[in-house]
């Protein structure tokens, strides 16, 4: 009967002992993720504000290397009075561009982030 009992304590101790492995291996992978989706953020913002105004950032990859499984979307909304904001035509009233960023795993959602940029001629 002791041992069973004994048995029963290292097994639920055990239990207990690989769920905290387990939790610290997802907040782990969790951090990464964030991490490296925001260094993905912060290099395309940079390579959007130092190339040319423009409809569409595209090309803003070029440099940029890219994790595998990872994918960034770039959308730009583009006003003429700061409110109002639609697909960008290429018009010159068109002064100011709202641009989000996306940043996806394995097609789920890491982190989303957007900033303004005006037209300075």
């Amino acid at each position: 009967m002791e041992v069973l009992i004994a048995l029963a304590i290292f097994s639920a101790i055990g239990i207990v002992y690989l769920r905290a492995i387990n939790s610290n291996t997802v907040s782990v992978r969790i951090i990464d993720e964030e991490v490296v989706a925001s260094n993905l953020i912060d290099n395309y913002f940079e390579a959007i504000f130092n190339s040319p105004y423009s409809n569409t950032y595209s090309d803003a990859s070029g440099n940029i290397s890219i994790p595998f499984g990872y994918n960034v979307t770039v959308n730009v909304k583009c006003s003429s009075d700061g409110t109002n904001f639609y697909d960008c035509i290429g018009s010159d009233n068109e002064t100011l561009q709202k641009i989000n960023l996306n940043v996806l795993r394995e097609g789920k959602p890491i982190l989303s982030q957007c900033t303004y940029r005006t037209r300075m001629d």
